[in-house]
Formats: C-alpha cells, sequence, structure tokens
C-alpha cells in the first residue's frame, strides 16, 4: 500500500475498482468536471486548485461546473481544507472578471483564496488532491472550457511527480496576496 506525503494510505484502486481511470489517464473536455467531483469525493485533507479562471455560474448551461463546485464545497464542509490560487491583477488587466465574483464567493464559503501579486498571470490549471492525485493541464474551472472548448488534462498518480507540482504550489501560495473581503452574513 503507498502513502502519501503526509503518511496517509492512498488508494488508486478506489479509482481503478470504479473502472473510471486508469493511471496516467488523458481527460477531455466535459470529463474534467467528471473528475474533479470525483476526485473531491476522495479528498480527506487537503484539496489545491490554481486556475486561470472561475467561474460560478448558476445558469442551466453551467449545470455540470455546479455540481462539481458543489463537490468542492461539500469537501470543505467535511474539513478538507481548500486552497485556491486565481488569476486576478488589482488594475483588472489580464483578469477574467468573474475571477473577482468567484473570489467573494468562495472566500464566503471558506475556502482560502489567494492571487499572486505584482500582476504575475496565474495561468497554470492544477488540481491536487491529498497529495494522492493531480490533475494537470488545459481545463479552467469555466463552463465553456468544460463544454465548448476543446480541452486536455491529465490525471496522475505519480507520488514524485505530486510531491514537486505541490511544493510549487505552496510556494507561490504562501508568496500569494490573500483577497481583502468581509465575510458577507
Amino acid at each position: 500500500m503507498r502513502k502519501n506525503s503526509v503518511g496517509d494510505d492512498i488508494t488508486p484502486s478506489v479509482l481503478k475498482a470504479e473502472n473510471l481511470f486508469s493511471f496516467p489517464s488523458i481527460i477531455f473536455d466535459e470529463q474534467f468536471t467528471f473528475a474533479v467531483s470525483f476526485l473531491a469525493k476522495q479528498a480527506k485533507k487537503k484539496i489545491c486548485i490554481s486556475t486561470f479562471k472561475f467561474e460560478v455560474c448558476r445558469k442551466p448551461r453551467g449545470a455540470t461546473l455546479q455540481r462539481c463546485i458543489n463537490d468542492l464545497v461539500s469537501a470543505q464542509k467535511r474539513g478538507v481544507e481548500i486552497n485556491v490560487l486565481l488569476n486576478f491583477a488589482l488594475d483588472y488587466k489580464s483578469t477574467s472578471p468573474g475571477n473577482l465574483a468567484a473570489a467573494i464567493f468562495l472566500f464566503n464559503l471558506g475556502f482560502d483564496v489567494r492571487y499572486i501579486p505584482n500582476g504575475r498571470c496565474c495561468h497554470g490549471k492544477l488540481f491536487i488532491i491529498d497529495d494522492s492525485f493531480l490533475l494537470v493541464g488545459s481545463h479552467n474551472f469555466s463552463v465553456r472550457s468544460c463544454i465548448s472548448n476543446f480541452e486536455v488534462s491529465v490525471l496522475l498518480d505519480d507520488s514524485n511527480i505530486i510531491l514537486k507540482a505541490r511544493e510549487k504550489f505552496t510556494s507561490l501560495f504562501s508568496r500569494s496576496s490573500r483577497f481583502n473581503f468581509q465575510k458577507s452574513v
């Protein structure tokens, strides 16, 4: 049995047993939301997300993405720490308008949401679950990315690659700026 960097047993066989993924696995288009939802449901301790765009869409076309976000919220309510690194610039250049709304939404849910300072673009898309799984590729958390565009990501369970991705994420996240919002009641 393999253990992640914090010593927990990890079971990629859970995914394989359900015939969902083999490792590595290539994830196309709308499969991304299914993969994220499934992995969020497996999370026990921590989820790290880095994305250029994060969209909260309550319209029918965004239903699949909203279910994915709901599964992240459920993980957070189970006590899973969720860190989100978004693209954002104080001058709003190269920033999706939806990212500010998403940051407020996620902040109010208790997620730790940050942006890289000094106008540096956050273009890398990472989804790290409990140091056990890494989903990396071109998918943003947006309706267009998940239902309209041609997108490709790779799901990995290689502990060495996951460790490098988490170290980079943690380094960036620790130096990133917190959004300064007041929690809404």
